[in-house]
C-alpha cells in the first residue's frame, strides 16, 4: 500500500506540477498572444497612418498631374494657334513677295515707258523749238514790218490831220 500511496502521491505531485506548468504555459501563451495583439494593433495603426499619408500624397500627385495635363493642353492649343498663325503669315508673306515682284516689274515697265515719253517729249520740244525759233523770227520780222507800217500810217494820218487843220 505504501507503494500505492507513494505512487498516488507522485501522481498528485505530477498532476499538481502539470497543472502548474499548464497554467504557466497558458499564462505565457496568453501573454504572448496579448503582446502579439498589441504589436499587431500598433503595426496596423502605423500602416494605416502610412496608408493615409500615401493616399494624401497620391491625391496631391493626381491634382498636380491634372494641372500639368491642363497646362499641356493649353500649351498644345497655343502651339496649334501659333502654327496656324505662322502658316497664315507664311502664306501672306509669299503672297506679298509675289505682289512685290509684280510691282517691281510694273515699276520697271513704267520707268521704261516714262523714259520713252520723256525722250518723245524732248524730241517734240526740240522740233517745236526749232520751228518756234523760225516762226519767232518770222513773227518778229512781221511785227517789225507791221510796226513800220503802223508808224507810217500814223505818220500819214498825222500829216493828213495837220494838212486838214491848216
Amino acid at each position: 500500500d505504501e507503494n500505492e500511496n507513494e505512487h498516488e502521491h507522485e501522481n498528485e505531485q505530477y498532476q499538481s506540477f502539470s497543472q502548474t506548468q499548464t497554467q504557466d504555459l497558458e499564462n505565457q501563451f496568453d501573454s504572448a498572444v496579448n503582446t502579439l495583439r498589441v504589436s499587431y494593433k500598433a503595426q496596423v495603426a502605423l500602416l494605416d497612418g502610412e496608408l493615409t499619408s500615401l493616399q494624401q500624397l497620391l491625391r496631391d500627385k493626381e491634382t498636380r498631374q491634372n494641372q500639368l495635363e491642363k497646362s499641356v493642353d493649353q500649351l498644345q492649343s497655343q502651339i496649334r494657334q501659333s502654327e496656324e498663325t505662322h502658316q497664315q503669315l507664311s502664306e501672306e508673306r509669299q503672297k506679298l513677295s509675289t505682289e512685290n515682284a509684280e510691282f517691281k516689274n510694273i515699276l520697271n515697265k513704267l520707268k521704261r515707258e516714262l523714259a520713252r515719253l520723256k525722250s518723245f517729249k524732248k524730241s517734240i520740244k526740240d522740233t517745236f523749238s526749232d520751228d518756234t525759233e523760225t516762226e519767232d523770227l518770222k513773227e518778229d520780222s512781221n511785227e517789225l514790218d507791221d510796226d513800220d507800217e503802223l508808224q507810217n500810217n500814223n505818220n500819214n494820218n498825222n500829216n493828213n490831220n495837220n494838212n486838214n487843220n491848216n
